[in-house]
């Protein structure tokens, strides 16, 4: 009898463990996916907005700048350091959808340059203001071909300088600029005082895919670079959220 059940006991601690392999498989299979393509429900959100309302509003196109970089490191940091391949497919998506949303910050800008010139055309050319933002789109322009440099420079370093000090330094960099991607739209926010013109779907998903991505780079013990990122990305989207909540509400009360 007592052999009978301790076999029962095997049993369900057996089913118990497959249940859970089972559950943390498709977790991962989940948590993949969404890291090589929840970059789409991120940013494509924001695009839209910004084409609907033909302006910038309160989006931070330093977030794109700082998402550039961090994942070009990313990228050269997997020529000396293994991790889960979802994440290279990741850094082409974003770096994608970065480029687009700079395509059409610039667009927006020249369109808003054009306007104050015609608006100033009565005006005496020695009391006109200098453009910013035709010296803004132009610095964007240059900013991308800088871009496509530095990656050429980075992978360069990182095929033919092979060591462990350098696969660090190169992930460690890549962690940190992965790391504050949210604080300038967190500071815009804070100096505005406003979220106005920022899409909540894209903040939203901000949180959702970093804290999914967490729990992943925790549980499949990710390089601990990634942990680290992940963890001060997922507070300030929270603080974020928070100021969503704060202004929102304020705007809708007035």
């Amino acid at each position: 009898r007592r052999l009978y059940q301790v076999r029962i006991r095997l049993h369900r601690v057996k089913k118990a463990k497959i249940a859970m392999e089972t559950a943390l498989a498709i977790f991962n299979v989940v948590v993949k996916g969404f890291n090589m393509f929840g970059s789409l429900l991120n940013y494509l959100p924001q695009y839209f907005l910004m084409c609907r309302e033909n302006s910038v509003g309160s989006f931070n196109t330093f977030t794109c700048y700082l998402l550039l970089f961090s994942n070009a490191f990313r990228i050269t940091f997997s020529f000396s350091r293994s991790f889960d391949f979802s994440f290279l497919v990741q850094s082409v998506v974003v770096i994608s959808l970065q480029m687009l949303l700079l395509a059409k910050t610039a667009s927006i800008r020249e369109e808003e340059a054009a306007t104050e010139m015609s608006v100033s055309a009565s005006v005496s050319v020695s009391s006109r203001k200098p453009n910013f933002e035709r010296r803004a789109l132009e610095d964007t322009a240059i900013l991308v071909r800088e871009f496509a440099a530095f990656f050429l420079c980075m992978c360069c370093l990182c095929l033919f300088v092979r060591s462990a000090v350098t696969s660090e330094v190169v992930g460690t960099i890549g962690s940190i600029f992965e790391g504050v991607i949210p604080l300038p739209q967190l500071i815009k926010n804070y100096k505005r005082r406003s979220v106005e013109g920022l899409s909540f779907v894209m903040i939203f998903f901000w949180w959702f895919g970093d804290s999914m991505k967490l729990l992943f780079v925790i549980i499949n013990q990710q390089p601990v670079q990634f942990i680290a990122c992940s963890s001060a990305v997922v507070t300030l989207d929270c603080i974020i959220l928070l100021q969503f909540a704060i202004w929102s509400k304020k705007k809708a009360s007035s």
